[in-house]
């Protein structure tokens, strides 16, 4: 089960969360969920346990307490292994102050949740609803003063809208009160209203969006098709009508993409469904529900691999509906004001050359020097360097980078050079939680980050994470690698690659030595392989490349550009083409 921070928190999540609005099953609304009991729920826990999944989400509305009760029996004994998350605001007695997110509900609420789940504290805790009548000031002071009692670890909200949300973290920072780390919205390839509006919030603030009814409202089972009738057991028959509504045809045609998709991966419909939400950005944790052990087992076959680039391209475009005002104004300008969802850069990958390309006066340095301009100013830049070569991969987790000088015999001016851009903790941890990289909070940035972005970007204020290459394992394992950290690009995030594309130490020659025809030839096969998104060929190019033995002797210089081909998908564009001291080529490529 991989694991991710909860927005801009340091506390972690797993991607997949079991929502509880099966357990107990009380009322006409609830009973058509579930009606899981304690024996049945601590056999669903025992097995998310065995996956990974430690998380589990309820509200003190379902089944009237019910749930949290259920909850509560079955991680009886077990309390230090599981995170709790649940929701209050809403009606829950008679009383006048029986709702709302005034102190008075507020307290009363935790302290009935916590009794009926059988714990004395709850990881987060999640506003189910705007209450416009208390003043922010009151909400968030009194959940500040439950965080210093150690009754909640984090606060969160649910069903806002961008402007409750932003104004609730306004009260926070002007008073130091804690601020929300989590929104749980409704999300799911028929229901993408969050896009517009929530997720640039998300990103922008750092909230991590807490998925509920991922299969829009039961709809994406791959039980509801066209020409069919509703299945017999279907909430839906029941719950139809309360829940989101969608046009039929529309729900077809996505169905009919996920059908496709499925066929291509051997994936079930809610296994893509859910996979595509998981790659979204901004999201954090996706709510899962379960009425019994073969649901729970299937949903929890969502994660371990992910969609490729194309696939998600093709659901993106099934799933697409037009955007109302003034969302649909807004994507005109989307070269200053983008969408998080769709990826502004492309994955790149660039050849660094030596130590001295800030210096030299040659064609890769110039091209270097227009690239940022070209590109944009990222959020974030993630780099693979040639220049850290581990067994397993590494990325750099610090508050600011330093400049590592690792060369020797170079003019001092060399070695007086600072790059010294700030890291991204919060990225590098998305990072390790998708790749299991194991963090490294001392290393800086090598020459073969800092040389190339010092040209790009020579302010150095863009944050900066290196990832390590994992020089024994080729090229097939960077394209893996790249793949998992794709959905990165939507978050406004540079990946990069910078090594060598022809690189051979024992032959270079003097400046000005011409290009050996043994470079061209390597580098003419590779450009073409590309141009085609022949992976299997580039996969193999050891063996298959004419000349890779002389082109690249050593596979670390190389490895960078699989990974950035993996990365961004199979559309290669070349952006430069050069060479320097003969064996050294300086061909640099986008990826989208």
């Amino acid at each position: 089960m991989e694991y991710r921070l909860l927005g801009r928190s340091g506390f972690k999540v797993p991607a997949l969360t079991l929502g509880t609005g099966t357990f107990a099953g009380r009322g006409e609304f609830f009973s058509a969920w579930g009606s899981t009991d304690v024996k049945e729920a601590t056999r669903l826990i025992d097995i998310c346990l065995e996956a990974g999944l430690t998380m589990f989400d309820s509200a003190d509305i379902y089944s009237g307490g019910g749930a949290e009760e259920v909850l509560g029996g079955a991680i009886k004994g077990r309390r230090d292994k599981v995170l709790i998350s649940t929701k209050c605001t809403f009606r829950a007695g008679d009383g006048a102050n029986d709702v709302g997110s005034s102190r008075f509900h507020q307290l009363k609420a935790v302290d009935g949740s916590l009794k009926r789940l059988g714990t004395d504290h709850i990881d987060l805790l999640q506003l189910h609803g705007y209450d416009a009548m208390t003043p922010p000031e009151e909400v968030l002071s009194t959940l500040d003063s439950l965080i210093q009692a150690g009754k909640l670890r984090y606060i969160g909200v649910s069903n806002f809208s961008g402007w409750h949300v932003m104004k609730a973290l306004a009260v926070s920072d002007r008073y130091g009160f804690a601020r929300y780390v989590a929104h749980q919205v409704y999300y799911s390839l028929i229901g993408r209203e969050y896009e517009w509006e929530l997720m640039p919030l998300a990103v922008d603030q750092g909230v991590g969006a807490v998925v509920w009814s991922p299969l829009g409202w039961g709809r994406l089972t791959g039980k509801i098709r066209r020409g069919q009738p509703l299945p017999k057991e279907s909430r839906l028959h029941v719950t139809g009508e309360m829940g989101p509504q969608v046009e039929n045809d529309y729900l077809y045609k996505v169905v009919d993409a996920l059908d496709e998709v499925a066929k291509e991966t051997g994936k079930s419909v809610p296994q893509i469904a859910l996979n595509w939400l998981l790659q979204r950005p901004s999201v954090s944790t996706v709510v899962i529900g379960a009425r019994n052990e073969e649901q729970l087992r299937a949903n929890l076959g969502a994660v371990g691999w992910a969609l490729t680039p194309e696939q998600v391209a093709k659901l993106d475009a099934a799933s697409e509906k037009p955007k109302i005002y003034p969302y649909w104004h807004q994507v005109q300008f989307a070269d200053r004001n983008p969408f998080p969802g769709v990826s502004m850069f492309p994955a790149l990958f660039v050849s660094h050359g030596a130590p001295t390309l800030p210096f030299d006066d040659v064609p890769a340095r110039d091209f270097l020097r227009g690239l940022g301009e070209r590109l944009g100013r990222p959020r974030a830049i993630l780099i693979a360097s040639a220049h850290w070569d581990t067994d397993m991969p590494a990325v750099n987790s610090v508050a600011a980078n330093g400049t590592i000088h690792d060369f020797h015999g170079f003019p001092q001016p060399l070695y007086d050079i600072r790059y010294p851009a700030p890291g991204d903790a919060a990225l590098a941890g998305q990072v390790a939680a998708l790749t299991g990289a194991r963090p490294d909070t001392a290393r800086g940035l090598d020459h073969g980050a800092w040389v190339p972005l010092m040209l790009m970007y020579p302010d150095a204020d863009i944050p900066v994470v290196q990832l390590s290459v994992q020089g024994a394992k080729g090229a097939a394992h960077h394209i893996a690698l790249g793949r998992k950290l794709a959905a990165l690009r939507q978050d406004d995030v540079l990946v990069m690659g910078s090594g060598g594309f022809v690189h051979n130490l024992r032959r270079i020659a003097a400046p000005g030595t011409p290009e050996p025809e043994w470079s061209q030839e390597f580098a003419g096969w590779m450009h073409g392989r590309l141009l085609a998104g022949d992976e299997a060929a580039l996969a193999d190019y050891r063996a298959r490349a004419p000349q890779a033995a002389a082109a690249q002797p050593t596979e670390e210089h190389f490895l960078p550009l699989f990974f950035a081909y993996g990365a961004g998908g199979a559309k290669a564009e070349r952006l430069h083409s050069s060479a320097t001291f003969g064996s050294l080529r300086m061909d640099s490529y986008s990826f989208s």
